[in-house]
């Protein structure tokens, strides 16, 4: 009929343009699929001009964004750069992290904490006094605001040595301070705590770095777990001389390893600990009791952790202590719910009990006078201020959460 064939005629057309309109939609990137774009700016400087020169960054810097690459990220890599091609590098970062899933900065060479802020050092930097550092080198604080990921990491082996505290400089640190106000959804981890140094390492990487390549990217492990792992390695090597730092405000769990993430329902409420996670902790707190002390010390360590974290060097220092004249406090071996009996662990002195009340007034909890006796009203602030931070309104803190306050008490 010719009414009917008009109207076939018609319908190819919008068959047609559905058709096209399929195909393009094809080739654009679902929102979810653009947003689950990784980027990562790596540097590696060590070829300083008139700051030292350091063996290991350059090595770091490539085998990390070799490493970050086989994980999915895009990674924008700088080896010994001077202070405009450190710039350029940025602003290439800046632009690609610009709404990924996460951006993430690794930064291995010298690091300088100078009036109170962090710099990382290009290699052309000028160390004579600060207003040159000023001058030469880039601020943390400007790198971490060109990162626009849902989630930014941060890694600074950055804390070898800082030249200029040696000639007295007013103002001028030794290593790297902490960070104030971090921004939400952001993780920095330093090589080492605020005011240490850390180690340029005897192989081809630093021993914070060679722990990073060790334990980054294991299916299924988030990134806090993977820095627990990280922590206790960098210990062990280092034999306690360097023990990683970490600030952060992240609001979600984040995992390196693509398509691993747990199952819907399987996510413990925020701050509360997983059993694993308690495990490791009670391992390190033990240790923590221990270690400086005397042989009986480490074989109760090893009783009770013969496969801990620490187990390997409580075996070496067997073989190096005497009878020793130093008794290491006796420390009740503590469960996973254990919460008091892991903060007793801790051994924390009068001195810290004052450092951390400090920490707690002047972050705005009421502990009434720093006087170092944790009372009830005390354990009411810690409980508010674990509340305010996500954790665990447990009132009895972690070796993590005391360090935090502790040097919140300083500064």
């Amino acid at each position: 009929m010719p009414g009917s064939g008009g109207n076939a005629g018609g319908a190819r057309p919008a068959v047609a343009v559905a058709l096209l309109l399929a195909v393009v939609l094809a080739l654009v990137p679902a929102p979810e699929a653009a947003a689950a774009r990784r980027v990562a700016l790596v540097v590696g400087n060590g070829a300083y001009e008139q700051a030292g020169a350091l063996r290991n960054p350059v090595n770091d810097a490539g085998d990390m964004a070799k490493k970050l690459r086989e994980l999915g990220f895009e990674v924008v890599l700088g080896l010994d750069l001077d202070r405009e091609g450190f710039y350029d590098k940025l602003a290439t970062f800046a632009d690609a992290s610009h709404g990924a899933e996460a951006a993430l900065f690794f930064y291995a060479g010298h690091g300088i904490q100078a009036d109170g802020a962090n710099y990382v050092a290009p290699v052309d930097v000028a160390l004579t006094n600060t207003l040159a550092l000023k001058r030469g080198a880039i601020e943390l604080g400007t790198v971490l605001q060109q990162m626009r990921g849902e989630t930014n990491l941060v890694f600074l082996d950055a804390c070898r040595n800082n030249p200029l505290a040696a000639t007295g400089t007013r103002g001028v640190g030794r290593g790297l301070g902490r960070v104030k106000d971090v921004r939400r959804d952001t993780l920095i981890v330093f090589a080492t705590r605020p005011g240490g140094v850390a180690d340029d390492g005897d192989g081809r990487n630093s021993p914070f770095t060679a722990a990073l390549l060790e334990h980054i990217g294991r299916p299924g492990e988030s990134v806090a777990d993977m820095l627990t792992s990280v922590t206790a390695t960098v210990l062990e090597r280092t034999a306690d001389r360097q023990d990683p730092w970490v600030n952060q405000s992240l609001t979600r769990k984040f995992y390196f390893a693509p398509g691993e993430a747990p199952l819907a329902g399987t996510v413990p409420a925020p701050g509360a600990p997983s059993r694993e996670s308690a495990a490791l902790n009670a391992d390190r707190v033990f240790w923590e009791s221990v270690r400086g002390g005397t042989a009986s010390g480490y074989e109760a360590y090893l009783e009770a952790f013969p496969s801990g974290l620490y187990a390997a060097l409580a075996r070496d220092r067997l073989e190096g202590v005497g009878d020793g004249s130093v008794v290491p406090p006796s420390v009740p071996v503590p469960s996973g719910s254990d919460h008091a009996a892991l903060e007793s662990g801790l051994g924390l002195d009068r001195a810290a009990r004052v450092l951390l009340q400090s920490g707690l007034g002047s972050l705005g909890f009421d502990v009434g006078p720093a006087d170092g006796s944790v009372g009830p009203r005390t354990r009411r602030a810690i409980s508010s201020w674990q509340s305010a931070k996500g954790y665990e309104a447990t009132s009895y803190l972690t070796g993590e959460q005391a360090e935090a306050l502790i040097a919140a008490g300083r500064e």
